[in-house]
C-alpha cells in the first residue's frame, strides 16, 4: 500500500508472510497464557509450567517461538500432551486447542 501527503510518501508492504503468522500465533499465546496467569491469581514473578493440548500447527509455532513464549511468560517448561484435564479452551485464530498452567516447582 502507497499513501502521499504533499512531499512524504510512505510505502507499506501488507503481505502476511507464513513466519509473519507464526510470530502472531506466538504473541497470541503469549497473551492468553499471561490471561490464564492472571485468571489462577498467581503472582507476576512466578515461574510457570505449560501445558498445551497437542495440535500440529501450534506445535510449529511454539518449537520456533519457544524462547521469546518462556521469557515473556516466565515459563520454565513447555510441553505438549494429547488430554489435559482442568485445561482452558483457548483460541488463536484458526487454532484451537487448550492450555493448563501450574507453578514451577523451581
Amino acid at each position: 500500500q502507497v499513501a502521499s501527503d504533499r512531499n512524504l510518501t510512505v510505502a507499506v508492504d501488507i503481505h502476511l508472510t507464513p513466519e509473519l503468522e507464526k510470530e502472531g500465533k506466538a504473541r497470541e499465546l503469549v497473551n492468553r497464557i499471561q490471561n490464564q496467569r492472571k485468571d489462577l491469581g498467581f503472582d507476576v514473578t512466578d515461574r510457570i509450567y505449560v501445558f498445551i493440548e497437542e495440535h500440529e500447527m501450534l506445535r510449529h509455532v511454539v518449537n520456533e517461538f519457544k524462547d521469546y513464549i518462556c521469557e515473556e511468560t516466565l515459563a520454565d517448561k513447555i510441553e505438549f500432551k494429547n488430554e489435559i484435564l482442568n485445561a482452558q479452551d483457548i483460541e488463536l485464530e484458526d487454532i484451537k486447542t487448550k492450555i493448563y498452567l501450574e507453578i514451577s516447582p523451581n
